[in-house]
């Protein structure tokens, strides 16, 4: 679950924790607003390693998934459809084909074609 989770977030967080401090003595909503911010990072790691989990097991059951990946402000983010029988395996956390990656939280079920 580890590998889901936004180390930079973390640290930010802790950093404006650290600024914050002084404060919080006086505001409590600070404090309130800091916890929720540095609770829910964690719960977002396991929602999208869930969701990952979730890919993988659609993924060795045969089913078709598309993913997602790239893309910015002017381009869109390329699709891929990802299936067993097209050649894609799974390593890891990644699914591969020659020599693209996509990591398996950036899917989802095709739907209509199971």
């Amino acid at each position: 679950m580890t590998e889901y989770f936004n180390e930079g977030l973390f640290w930010i967080t802790v950093i404006m924790g650290m600024i914050l401090l002084p404060y919080a003595k006086e505001d409590k909503g600070l404090l309130v607003l800091w916890l929720i911010v540095f609770i829910g990072q964690f719960f977002a790691s396991y929602i999208t390693y869930k969701d990952a989990q979730y890919n993988i097991e659609l993924f060795t059951q045969g089913n078709s998934l598309i993913c997602f990946s790239g893309g910015g402000y002017y381009t869109p983010s390329n699709k891929y459809y990802i299936s067993q029988s097209e050649g894609w395996i799974l390593k890891e956390n990644y699914f591969m084909k020659d020599s693209l990656m996509l990591r398996v939280d950036g899917c989802e079920k095709m739907e209509g074609k199971e």
